[in-house]
Order: C-alpha cells, then structure tokens, then sequence
C-alpha cells in the first residue's frame, strides 16, 4: 500500500507557497504543480538572503536535518533529476557552497549537474564536494548524522568535504577497457541510469559473461520491445503524434566490435517473448523507398497480392554502409520513406504508373555500421534533409575477452522473458502515455536546453543528427515507462531516457568530432589549411574541377565563415577586386 510518509512546506518570504508530499513508494506529488500555476522555488530559500555559504542537499529530509544542527542548508525541489536553471542566480553571492548529495548513482549525477550549473553560471566561489568514503549504497546526510555520536558533530560533518578543482570528482561509471581509434576525444562514458528496469537489469546480470557491449544489447533490446507493441501507445505533443518506433545505429570501430553478438543476445530473449514476431516480422535488404512500403503496404483491390494485416515491420541491416551507398543515388526515395516511416507510418511515393502506399505503419530500423564506413558514407545531403536524425547513433566496443566464448547463457532469462511479456501485454492496453505532476515539471525545466541550438553546432554535423533532442528523448521515455508497466512518465523514466540521449550525443561527437554538416565544407577547409596564402574563387573552383555551381560553393563558405573556420579578405587589383579565403587556424 502507498502511503504518505512526509509532508514539505515550500516557503518564500515567510509565505507557504507549496507543499511537496513524499509517499512510500518513493514519489512525489505537489499541492500545486508548476504547470498549474504553483511555485516550486528552492527549499528553505530563505535563507540565501542572509546566508554567505550554504550545503546543496539532495532532498528536504536531509535539508531539514541540517536545518535542525544549525547548518544552512537548501535543496532543489526536484532533488538530484534537475537543477532548474533560474534557482542558480540566487547561489552566485555566495562564497562556499557544499555539494552533499547521496552515496549512489543518481546522487553522483545530481551532483555533477549541480557543479556544471554553478560554473556554466562562472560561479566564483569555492564549491566542495562531499566523499562518502567506504559508506553503503544510498547512504546520505540524515545517516551520518544518526549514525555520529561525536559531540562536535557539526565540526567532523565539514571534514567530510573536499574542494572542487577539477573533474576529478565527476562520473564514476564504466569506463571503456581500451579504445584504439584516432580520435582524440575520449570514449562515451555509459551512464548507469540507462540500465532503468527489467531490460537493464538483464544486461547488468550479464555484463560479465559476454563480449558484447552493454549499451549495444540494451538499445537493441528497448528497439524489438516498442516495435513488438506496436502502434497503440503514444504521446501527443500539440498536434503531432509520436509512436514509439525508434531508428538505431549501432556503431563500431571494426567488426570485432562484437556488435552482431549484442545483437543476437537481444534477439534471443526477443524472440522467447513473442516468437510469431521473430518469425514474422523481421526482415533485411532496405534498397527503395516502393520496397519498404511494400513490405507494410495497403491493400489493393485490382491486385491478388495477400493483404498485409500487420503493419509492424523491424528492420535489420548488419551492413547498413549498403544502405547509405544505396540512398547516396540522387533518384532514390528510400530516405523519404524513412522519414515518413518515423515522422507519421504514413507512407507515400507519388508514382505515376504504380503508385503505392501504406497507412499505420510502425517500423523500426536497427542498423551495424564502423566509423569509418560511416564517416565516408554519410553525405551532407542526408544530414540536411533530416535522414540523420531520425537515428539514435550509439558506439560500441568489446566489452570483455572471453577466449572460449560468451558463457550469458549460464543466467537464465526466464524470469526477465515473464516481465517482459507483461510489459508486452500491458503496453498493447496503453493508449496515451503522459508526464506525472513530477516529471511534467522537470520536462518543463529542461525542454529549453534540449532543444536549444547552440551557434558552435549550428553549421556542424553533430548539430544536425542530434537536431531532434526533444522527440528522441520523449520516444525512450515513454518505451521506459512501459517497460516499467506505466501509462505515465515518471521522473525516473525520464532519467533514463535523458541518460541514453546523452550517450547518444556523445557517441556523435566521437564518430564526427567537429566535421561540418556539409562535405564541399570540408573539401574548401582542407585546401585552405595547406595554403598558408589563402585561396581565391577560382582555386576554390579548381577543388571541384568546375563542377560546382555558384550559390553552392557560396553556401559552404559561408558555412565555414559562420563556423569561424575561415574568413575572408578582399584585395585591391587593377580590374576586379580579388576575393582571397584564408584558414582562421592558419
């Protein structure tokens, strides 16, 4: 039974403006949520008015029992799922602040997020750190101080913190074992958060007993569950629908990045869940836009051809560099239909002699590629038209060295396959999905920093496959809350689909570093970077032979003008003035 085990005033100016009640189970719910009108400020912040150090705690609790040994203390209303951001300019006077969030994984991140808030802000002060040495899992403040039978209780608490520097403090989570490609930056951190529910808790159960990478084996997991369920469940943002169907590219640095081998893993309990679907309803070979819809296609009454009665399709590429050389054919209309496939499932081709179509499609597409085919493949025409990011883009690597072969078959999945046929059987219930009063608040509150567009991304690749933050997140938020046997989001559902998002991200900007969204662009600042005198308009045309038109090659060089990579100089002649581009690095 769910039970309210805690009631917490929200007080401005002396003024109970909310009430926060914490339940059993450990939800939340507000007297007023935020989008119905009521406050949700900084608990106990009052006392910044006054204070010149605080402690950042985790929740009200802990807060409370700071409060109660005289330490001023605040927390944020949502705990460690979000700092919003108009609650940091009331901390900037403030000389100290100490960051005490719990001895647990959610409690890390909350940190971090508290700390990159304070200095996105170039908060000033000293921030510290506190080190829950050798302390049990989910330990926290109200522990410590139960647990000190100290007189100078107050004075050993302080000890426990250490000052901030650097990032030495941040993101203890698994790491890769080694990483042999040429890109300088450093492998995706998995975050732990991603591993919410049943699916992620199979794969932790057999992290150890395979070579494929774990990220690999949950994303392809999470792809077969929504497409198993199909089109009924939703969310509804304004006017546009979103199914759950989700697009995913699990990325390599060759093929002994074991990504086949995630793939059959997933496979293996998938088809354990539902084997009419495994035998159905997968299929390979994306060469047209008319074949796909084919393969999902309304009935036609002049044909004989067998009605199609279910419309889900999953699609699987282990060579999706196929795919791309294909698309890479100006008539194709493969990526057209891709879109439409994930946009609506209402799919088109306006062909005169055999005009085909099909209405309520639900296809999902799990694509293999390596970096490298995948930098080489990608054309810039895809990334403009919206190709890319309908894709969720994820690295993977061998995760363990097992000479003798995976031994994950030791850990019976019975009992994950029975959950997940539940969340299977519920799901297919499911019509509308929606935030909880919690979730719907820290939404609002990190909605503008998902689908901001920072002007660094603007004209670059990662800007434009990571374009649809918003959409991508929503989708696996709402495929965690099913899996969770939910109908609504709660903020843990959220976490977990922000925490995959962010792999996400990250993966991009490790396969594409800082290349440009457009390849003329790169063509131009490769030659500009091997002349130190810069290049005019006609050594410019030279680079294409003179196949290129002019409003073209003026788009790419804007592009890298508006990307600072290059600039431009306009030199005096004796007849036309000379339009000369030069390297900005150079």
């Amino acid at each position: 039974m769910n039970t309210l085990i805690g009631k917490y005033d929200y007080i401005v100016d002396g003024i109970i403006v909310n009430s926060k009640f914490k339940y059993s189970d450990k939800s939340f719910s507000w007297g007023k949520p935020k989008h119905a009108g009521g406050q949700c400020p900084i608990y106990n912040g009052d006392i910044l008015k006054t204070a010149t150090e605080v402690v950042v705690a985790e929740g009200e609790k802990d807060c409370d029992t700071l409060k109660g040994m005289g330490i001023p203390a605040v927390s944020f209303p949502y705990g460690a799922e979000c700092v919003p951001e108009e609650q940091i300019p009331p901390l900037m006077h403030l000389k100290k602040i100490y960051v005490a969030y719990d001895n647990d994984q959610a409690g890390t991140d909350g940190r971090d997020r508290v700390i990159a808030a304070l200095k996105k802000n170039n908060f000033q002060g000293q921030i510290l750190v506190i080190q829950w040495k050798d302390k049990k899992s989910k330990y926290d403040v109200t522990d410590w101080f139960n647990e000190c039978s100290e007189e100078n209780k107050v004075e050993l608490f302080y000890r426990l913190f250490l000052e901030y520097k650097s990032d030495e403090h941040i993101k203890e989570e698994v790491a890769p074992q080694s990483s042999n490609i040429t890109s300088k930056r450093p492998w995706p951190i998995i975050p732990k958060a991603v591993f919410f529910g049943v699916f992620g808790e199979y794969v932790k159960a057999i992290a150890d007993s395979t070579e494929a990478d774990p990220v690999g084996i949950l994303v392809q997991m999470l792809s077969c569950f929504s497409n198993i369920v199909g089109s009924g469940p939703f969310y509804r943002v304004g006017a546009t629908i979103h199914r759950l169907n989700i697009f995913t590219v699990i990325a390599g640095r060759t093929s002994r990045s074991r990504k086949g081998t995630g793939w059959d893993i997933a496979l293996n309990v998938m088809r354990m869940v539902n084997p009419l679907w495994w035998e159905n309803n997968i299929n390979s070979g994306l060469s047209s836009g008319e074949g796909l819809i084919t393969e999902v296609c309304d009935p036609d009454p002049d044909s004989e051809d067998p009605v199609v009665l279910d419309k889900r399709l999953f699609v699987f590429e282990p060579e999706f560099s196929k795919v791309l050389k294909v698309i890479a054919r100006s008539i194709n209309t493969l990526t057209d239909v891709i879109r439409q496939a994930w946009d609506t499932g209402k799919l088109n081709i306006m062909n005169k002699n055999t005009p085909v179509r099909a209405s309520n499609a639900f296809i999902s597409i799990n694509a293999h590629i390596t970096f490298l085919e995948l930098r080489g493949l990608l054309s810039e025409t895809d990334a403009f038209n919206g190709f890319g990011n309908r894709f969720l883009w994820f690295c993977v690597q061998r995760a363990n060295i097992m000479p003798f072969g995976d031994a994950y078959e030791k850990i019976d999945p019975t009992p994950y396959i029975e959950r997940i046929k539940k969340a299977v059987d519920f799901a297919k219930s499911t019509g509308r999905i929606q935030f909880d009063d919690t979730a719907h608040d820290l939404w609002e509150s990190i909605y503008n920093e998902l689908s901001e567009e920072l002007p660094e991304e603007a004209a670059s690749l990662f800007g434009e496959l990571t374009a649809r933050a918003e959409a991508q997140v929503l989708r696996l938020a709402c495929i965690y809350a099913l899996s969770d046997l939910s109908d609504v989001i709660k903020p843990w559902h959220l976490n977990a689909a922000l925490a995959l998002w962010k792999y996400s991200e990250d993966s991009v900007r490790y396969i594409f570093g800082d290349a440009l969204s457009n390849s003329m662009s790169e063509k131009i600042l490769a030659a500009l970077k091997a002349a130190p005198n810069g290049l005019n308009r006609s050594e410019i045309n030279d680079i294409f032979k003179h196949n290129k038109f002019k409003y073209q090659i003026d788009g790419a060089l804007d592009q890298l003008k508006k990307a600072d990579k290059a600039t431009c100089k306009i030199n005096k002649t004796a007849g036309r003035p000379e339009e000369r581009w030069f390297y900005v690095g150079a």
